[in-house]
């Protein structure tokens, strides 16, 4: 597997991708499409960016997931994760993490320090949630009923330095 920025040939796979993830709803995946066509073709001006974990080329080069991110307005050093996904059919395989790991090297190289991400309480909540607990978010904050009734908005963070 490799990991690398985006690439306006990845966009079909992450389509796709996200077609086949039941965490998501229509809404949800159109709003990722159109995030992802920012993020290949305005990053500077959108603020969207992307690493996308393709399989080798020798093996298909099939997109096998995707994190979107981009620099937190009014801020020093702090970014947003804004959406990560991985092919349903390759979940509990590790490429989650690594392209948590992949992302924490690239803003660490840009002088990034802090990373934040806001997830559901109730949409895939216990692997979700347990996905950042697990790859070193902290659970800094919650607004009861934010999305709807009973599904809160949970705030994670990730020191870079630490």
């Amino acid at each position: 597997m490799d990991i690398r920025a985006i690439q306006s040939t990845d966009l079909d796979g992450i389509v796709d991708l996200l077609a086949r993830t039941d965490a998501f709803d229509d809404e949800e995946r159109q709003v990722a499409r159109e995030l992802v066509e920012d993020a290949i073709h305005r990053p500077d001006e959108s603020g969207y960016h992307a690493l996308v974990a393709v399989e080798p080329k020798s093996s298909g080069g099939s997109v096998l997931g995707y994190v979107l991110h981009g620099p937190t307005p009014m801020t020093e050093h702090t970014h947003d994760l804004y959406w990560i996904a991985v092919d349903a059919t390759r979940r509990g395989q590790g490429i989650g993490r690594k392209l948590v790991a992949a992302l924490d090297q690239t803003l660490r190289a840009e002088g990034g320090r802090i990373v934040r991400v806001e997830a559901s309480s109730v949409a895939d909540a216990p692997a979700t949630l347990a996905f950042y607990h697990g790859t070193g978010f902290v659970e800094c904050g919650r607004i009861p009923h934010f999305y709807g009734t009973d599904d809160d908005l949970v705030i994670f963070y990730r020191d870079l330095g630490a």
